[in-house]
């Protein structure tokens, strides 16, 4: 991985010129990121910051389960990958469960719910019906899944091809230059 991100190496910040910039504030636009190993879209998810050791432990069940989701064989028993994905999907959908509790307490008052789960709380069909907890559960995993691994494989072969093709790297340095109004990134 340190190699992909040589590109970026020895790169300051143009907020400060004094610290370097880590990889992944270069990515995220110089937002706050705390530890880009954790599972941090969760907060974005539920609407909610929540200590970096609940963050830790959804992200640790997170990634027990997408990992041992395809693992053969498909038996649900503690000692094969796919039975403790299976249990981490229980435990993440039994955080959830007080999540969306809460969140529909919160409309039940007239309160708003922010993130993706106010939405899908919030919900309802032409027919009147409201999604279930089980098709919340499903809905939310779906979005982790879709937030977390597809932006982080994403950027990870960004970084692969910037970092294999130095050419590119010139010309999106260049158009950053040309097109960004945030700060941008200069070679140190």
């Amino acid at each position: 991985m340190a190699a992909m991100l040589t590109p970026f190496a020895g790169w300051t910040c143009s907020l400060n010129s004094n610290k370097q910039c880590k990889p992944c504030q270069v990515l995220s636009r110089h937002a706050p990121v705390s530890d880009c190993s954790s599972l941090t879209c969760i907060q974005v998810v539920l609407g909610r910051d929540y200590p970096q050791e609940t963050v830790d432990y959804l992200g640790s069940l997170y990634r027990t389960w997408a990992k041992g989701l395809l693992d053969w064989p498909y038996l649900d028993l503690p000692f094969t990958g796919y039975g403790r994905a299976k249990k981490a999907q229980r435990d993440l959908y039994k955080f959830f469960q007080g999540c969306v509790s809460e969140a529909r307490e919160q409309l039940a008052h007239g309160k708003s719910v922010p993130g993706i789960l106010g939405s899908l709380v919030a919900a309802i069909d032409e027919d009147g019906n409201r999604l279930t907890d089980s098709e919340l559960g499903d809905n939310l995993l779906l979005v982790l899944l879709a937030g977390h691994d597809t932006s982080s494989s994403t950027l990870t072969n960004t970084m692969a091809h910037l970092q294999s093709n130095p050419h590119v790297m010139v010309q999106l340095r260049a158009e950053q230059q040309r097109r960004c109004v945030w700060p941008v990134l200069s070679p140190a």
